[in-house]
């Protein structure tokens, strides 16, 4: 289980700007865009999932892929990634067997539409500096706006070569 979720109870407010997170009748207001997701990097990393970056259901959650009816965690399990399909809560288990998980971009936005073009570019070379540290097998972007920002030069998405930058 996350970090949130084996200590809180979540009350989400019907801001989507803040979260309430309950411990024993004390309350903590998180607002939603200073929510990071913490990256999910074993060692050995096999594929390193990455996403454009949290969407407000996910920052709201506190955990990769947590928007409603997002459907990661239902397609990595068809893909036998997983054994079960896991709730966005356990996405720390993707570890255990050698699953990454990381965000090109901390802020939270309704749609990727809303990131700036300096903030995905600094997001890609700080993507490109996590894949030297962690040296995955495989890097698997999850979207294809991901795949724009990450190879602006590649008209056509698909698999590229390593030395594609």
């Amino acid at each position: 289980m996350g970090k949130w979720s084996m200590r809180y109870r979540a009350a989400i407010s019907r801001s989507d700007s803040t979260r309430r997170l309950h411990d024993a009748g004390c309350f903590v207001i998180i607002t939603v865009n200073s929510m990071q997701l913490p990256d999910v990097l074993p060692s050995p990393c096999h594929v390193l999932f990455v996403g454009i970056n949290p969407g407000l259901g996910s920052a709201r959650r506190g955990h990769h892929f947590g928007g409603p009816g997002n459907p990661f965690w239902r397609l990595l399990h068809s893909a036998a990634f997983t054994p079960r399909v896991l709730a966005p809560e356990e996405d720390v288990l993707l570890a255990e067997f050698g699953w990454g998980l990381v965000n090109l971009w901390d802020r939270p936005t309704r749609t990727a539409a809303e990131l700036r073009r300096d903030e995905l570019e600094q997001g890609r070379v700080r993507l490109l500096e996590r894949v030297e540290r962690v040296r995955p097998r495989v890097v698997a972007l999850v979207g294809i706006s991901l795949f724009r920002a990450v190879f602006p030069g590649v008209r056509k998405p698909g698999p590229v070569a390593k030395d594609v930058r």
